[in-house]
This record gives C-alpha cells, sequence and structure tokens, in this order.
C-alpha cells in the first residue's frame, strides 16, 4: 500500500501501528506545525507600526487558507485511517462515526488503537502490508 492510498483512500486495512503513525500522529504534527505558523504570524499582522495593510490582508488569507486545507486534509487522513483500522477488525469503517461524539469519540480512537486486528484475510482485504 502506498502512502496516498493509506492517507486518502477508505478501502483496505491498516494495522495499530499505521493507525496512530497515519491517522493520529501525522495529523497532530500537521496542526502543530500550522498552529505554530499562525501563532508567529498573527502578531506580525495585529502590530500597527508594521507594513502595508494591503500585504497584511494578503497574508492573512493564505495564513487563513493554509489552516482550512490542513484542517480539511487532517479530518479526511484521520477518516480514511481510522475506517481501514475498523476494517482490520472486520467491522464496518461506518463505526468510525463513533468518533465524533464528545467523549466517545476519544474513547473510540483509543480501543480502535489498542485492539488486535483480524488474523489473515478477511472481508476488507487481506493482511495490511508495510506502506512504501
Amino acid at each position: 500500500m502506498t502512502k496516498k492510498d493509506m492517507l486518502f483512500r477508505i478501502q483496505g486495512r491498516a494495522n495499530r501501528a499505521q493507525y496512530w503513525g497515519y491517522g493520529v500522529l501525522l495529523p497532530l504534527l500537521m496542526i502543530i506545525i500550522v498552529g505554530v505558523l499562525v501563532a508567529v504570524l498573527m502578531p506580525l499582522l495585529q502590530d500597527s507600526s508594521t507594513g502595508d495593510d494591503i500585504v497584511k490582508t494578503v497574508v492573512a488569507v493564505v495564513v487563513g487558507l493554509i489552516g482550512l486545507v490542513t484542517l480539511v486534509l487532517t479530518v479526511w487522513m484521520s477518516i480514511a485511517v481510522g475506517v481501514k483500522r475498523f476494517h482490520d477488525m472486520n467491522q464496518s469503517g461506518w463505526l468510525y462515526a463513533l468518533a465524533f461524539i464528545p467523549y466517545l469519540g476519544t474513547l473510540v480512537v483509543i480501543v480502535i488503537g489498542i485492539l488486535k486486528g483480524t488474523d489473515g484475510e478477511n472481508q476488507y482485504g487481506d493482511i495490511p502490508t508495510p506502506v512504501e
């Protein structure tokens, strides 16, 4: 399975290591990086003594778009890998919708990251292969 398939397709299976790495830690890292970028740039944009207002507006829009794209990508990546994780346990990927219920969602994310997947082939495919 390629990284692109792991992150953007909902077909197939993901083992526990793939789930934690690609479905939890990678999106978290992306959010942290964009958060630091915003934390560094926003005070500069609010300072009235620096730069032109048009430049500040353009930078603010670009930062906002980067944040929006990051949000969409991280949510989709988490969903795609989470669905694969349920598939690895021979369950419907729709069960990942439980992850969006307040409080229960956190428990779902932790539990599916701990439970062992199905040994051998199941209805969702063969044993998860390493990501290339």
